[in-house]
């Protein structure tokens, strides 16, 4: 990362702090399971919920170092 940064290639972000935060948003998913598929109205998550959620978390999480996503949300 601090490579990439330092090359240009993608925005100035705390190392760290980036991986504790893809570290937080994906293992959410797992800590609040019960929560979400309560609010979302689902008994279990389903291929494609899982599919939406990985294309979310990578579109900001790739926007927000300054990357482009190769995929379309």
């Amino acid at each position: 990362i601090e490579t990439w940064i330092e090359q240009g290639k993608m925005s100035k972000v705390d190392p760290e702090h980036l991986f504790f935060m893809i570290w937080s948003t994906t293992q959410h998913y797992a800590d609040f399971e019960t929560q979400i598929l309560t609010i979302t109205n689902k008994l279990e998550y389903e291929a494609d919920d899982i599919e939406r959620i990985s294309r979310f978390l990578c579109h900001m999480i790739l926007t927000g170092c300054g990357l482009t996503p190769t995929h379309k949300l």
